[in-house]
């Protein structure tokens, strides 16, 4: 299997990657001209190709093929979630990448313990984003929004006209619907555009969950137990992967026949 590596803008040709790119092809894998490469970009496009510079003056590849996404309605998965603490919200994005999630937005709720302040840590998630889709070979990089109040958030899910849902268990008058089954109603739709709230440690407030539902969004339940919140966003993100997955294959099925 090739090495993958990220590039800007993926053509067709010669193309030269940046200097973290560089570093990584040719002082810690030590690779040489010659040797094949797959690389890829934010769109979702990937290329086959080789490399025909290695040294330090840069990095080059040649790209010989663009491939095609596989066939089937493809799932554009927007988590958006109160941050845990400490590690653990790196771990959260680091999975959620891997997952295949599109976009993560960072939530400041009424009850958040972590809101992140200044730049740095909107970088480095970017850059394990970058790093995770390097390693588990997904289609494109996961999107890591500015930090938003729910507010904002619930207007740009309006602004997107995307479908949405909250995990939540503190409605008694609401049963929720499992999150399986609203996934899997909602894979069968034309591309489907999906945000899914994950609420802070200490749970949504009551005004939140109203102005939640007031914008359309389904209450759903992501089991029987009590989840942190990173456990909830990856169980979410990993039912409605698995949901479109399965989705897809029968869409491919169905063209092959």
């Amino acid at each position: 299997m090739p090495r993958r590596v990220y590039v800007k803008n993926l053509t067709l040709g010669q193309i030269a990657v940046d200097a973290a790119a560089a570093h990584h092809l040719r002082d810690v894998l030590r690779m040489t001209p010659g040797e094949e490469i797959e690389a890829f970009d934010e769109q979702g496009h990937v290329g086959r190709g080789r490399l025909i510079q290695v040294d330090t003056a840069g990095v080059e590849i040649e790209i010989e093929k663009l491939e095609i996404r596989p066939c089937g309605h493809h799932l554009n998965l927007t988590i958006a979630s109160a941050l845990p603490k400490g590690a653990r919200a790196d771990w959260m994005i680091e999975k959620l990448s891997e997952l295949g999630v599109n976009r993560f937005v960072p939530l400041v709720t009424q009850r958040s313990i972590v809101t992140p302040q200044g730049e740095n840590k909107i970088q480095r998630w970017n850059r394990l984003a970058l790093e995770s889709a390097r390693q588990s070979r997904r289609h494109g990089v996961m999107d890591i929004s500015e930090v938003l109040p729910l507010d904002r958030a619930l207007a740009a899910l309006n602004t997107s006209h995307a479908c949405g849902a909250v995990a939540a268990t503190e409605l008694a008058h609401v049963t929720p619907l499992p999150l399986l089954a609203w996934a899997e109603a909602r894979a069968s739709t034309e591309a489907p555009d999906i945000w899914i709230f994950i609420g802070p440690e200490g749970g949504w407030e009551t005004g939140e969950l109203g102005a939640m539902q007031s914008a359309g969004l389904t209450v759903v339940s992501l089991g029987e137990t009590i989840l942190r919140v990173e456990t909830a966003a990856i169980v979410a993100a990993t039912l409605l992967s698995a949901a479109s997955s399965a989705h897809r294959g029968k869409a491919c099925a169905g063209e092959l026949g």
